[in-house]
């Protein structure tokens, strides 16, 4: 039995030396590979794949690949994603000379410059960055931001993108922008794309459940539009008018009460009533706001990533730069006409997690819908009556079966209809907190213990085989080390094995004689009801 083990024991073996920390995904591999091809011939290409995809995890890569050209400009626009961004560059390429560049933060010296676009938009902080030497590449997170002055500035300062310039990349997890300034007055191709369902579809994004939150008399008609989206204040105003927050709030409490929730909306002011509502449905919630102290904040999330909190409701501040992958509920308390914010958005949700099988994803529904409201139905072209009873997989397998029979008529927006589908697999936790994805001849573990690179507990990948434990995979944040278990059990070739398939006929089917047999046999009680499906539960005799 595992269990014995001493994996287990407070004193676990000496561990064998580690393989790298980060090892590329199938998808990243190509997403580097076409990068590279790509500027072969062109200065400056981009990539778009989706929240939760590891945008930087590719970059980082890329970073290791261009180093020896000369030194590396990573730009981004907020204050969490440059610390992220060095963090992850360290599980990738290890012992790196990297530096933020960020108000009172000045390692401008380093052969890594992670940059702020609000300072080295400053003309005095640019140019202190490259008195000190030469950058062969620049790379441009969230680039549907690129066309914006401060980022204009900075490129053309440096001829980024240009012949006899520093290569340049954009990465984002969707090209669009809502203002509909094109983003290709930057970059001259878009080498590498990848939506949502595809990473739903390899296994490497959770599956989504639609549901609608239906509220009386609301009329977004009325509401204005500024740069291609509704503004924030009418829209608050017209929510609030409607008690959306309690609508809102008992939603919650009858569809997602166990979920870890995030909550979007307009305004502080509805923020604060909604998180309120919540708490009064009997759920712990908290906001925050671009107005949040940072201190304040960083609890808030804390306390959500811990349980502490079951949701969280903000303003703005969570779209981009937040990693919470225990999050498994996003409500859309803000409706959008923006594709990009939408996917921002749902993305928060949509990362994979030990025993999480999907997201909820709630919609609020005006009175009458236009064609311009984003939603899950809308954003792949399904329509809305599908999900009612269906997650988007489920819909989507249904599509694939209507088109193969020659009688689908909508308007899918999935590229690739293929069999792409890669196999989810079912983990399970243990009651020490750690995860187990046992199969016939090993074992993965995911042991909480060791130290990231970023200097914070991680987890460990642990295999276990022939009685014997090792780890094999060095500490990295939870959804890195169930990816990289996930590999190895794949290149151990025990990912047939039917013990570790999600979705698996033995799981919703009625258990069997043999395995109630064994269920006695260690003190569990199974009842098997008139519908023939069986709970266990403990032998307290």
């Amino acid at each position: 039995m595992v269990e014995n083990l001493s994996l287990f024991n407070a004193e676990a073996p000496k561990p064998k030396p580690a393989k790298a920390r980060i090892s590329l995904r199938d998808y990243q591999e190509e997403a580097v590979n076409a990068v590279l091809e790509g500027w072969t011939e062109h200065d400056s290409v981009m990539i778009t794949v989706p929240t939760g995809g590891g945008k930087t995890i590719i970059a980082s890569s890329l970073i290791g690949e261009r180093l020896e050209h000369g030194r590396i400009l990573f730009l981004a626009h907020r204050e969490e994603l440059l610390h992220q961004t060095v963090d992850k560059a360290s599980m990738v390429l290890g012992d790196i000379d990297a530096g933020v560049v960020q108000a009172d933060l000045d390692e401008h010296r380093a052969q890594i410059v992670v940059g702020s676009v609000q300072t080295l938009s400053r003309e005095r902080r640019l140019e202190r960055v490259l008195a000190y030497g030469d950058f062969a590449t620049v790379i441009i997170d969230e680039c549907h931001h690129a066309t914006a002055t401060t980022y204009r500035k900075i490129m053309d300062r440096m001829k980024a993108g240009k012949p006899g310039g520093p290569k340049l990349l954009g990465v984002t997890a969707t090209p669009d922008r809502a203002d509909k300034v094109g983003l290709m007055a930057v970059f001259e191709k878009i080498v590498y794309e990848l939506g949502i369902f595809d990473l739903i579809d390899r296994g490497h994004l959770v599956d989504i459940v639609a549901k609608e939150i239906e509220i009386d008399g609301l009329d977004l008609s009325g509401v204005r539009t500024s740069r291609g989206d509704y503004v924030a204040s009418d829209l608050s105003r017209a929510l609030l008018e409607n008690h959306t927050p309690e609508i809102v709030a008992k939603a919650m409490h009858e569809l997602i009460p166990e979920r870890k929730s995030i909550v979007f909306v307009p305004s502080v002011a509805m923020a604060e009533e909604t998180a309120a509502a919540i708490r009064e449905m009997g759920i712990k919630a908290g906001f925050v706001s671009g107005g949040t102290p940072k201190d304040e904040r960083k609890q808030i999330l804390e306390d959500l990533d811990s349980g502490a909190l079951r949701a969280v409701v903000n303003v703005g501040v969570l779209t981009e730069g937040f990693d919470s992958p225990s999050v498994d509920a996003v409500v859309m308390a803000a409706p959008t006409k923006s594709r990009t914010k939408f996917v921002q958005c749902i993305g928060r949700g949509l990362r994979l997690n030990p025993g999480k099988e999907d997201c909820v994803v709630l919609d609020l529904t005006p009175n009458s819908r236009t064609h311009e409201l984003q939603s899950v139905p809308t954003l792949f072209g399904l329509p809305p009556k599908d999900f009612k009873k269906k997650s988007l997989r489920q819909v989507v397998e249904q599509a694939r079966m209507d088109i193969k029979a020659g009688k689908y008529t909508g308007d899918l927006k999935i590229t690739d209809l293929g069999n792409l589908r890669k196999q989810r697999f079912h983990w399970v936790t243990l009651p020490n907190g750690w995860h187990a994805l046992p199969s016939k001849d090993v074992t993965l573990i995911l042991r909480y213990g060791g130290v990231t690179p970023m200097g914070v507990p991680g987890w460990e990948v642990w295999q276990v085989k022939g009685g014997q434990a090792e780890r094999v995979r060095e500490a990295v944040p939870l959804e890195y080390a169930q990816s990289g278990a996930e590999e190895e059990l794949r290149n151990a070739g025990s990912h047939t094995s039917i013990l570790v398939q999600e979705d698996a006929p033995w799981r919703s089917g009625p258990a069997s004689e043999k395995q109630l047999s064994l269920c006695r046999n260690v003190g569990t009680v199974a009842n098997r009801d008139k519908a023939g499906s069986t709970s266990l539960e403990t032998d307290s005799t």
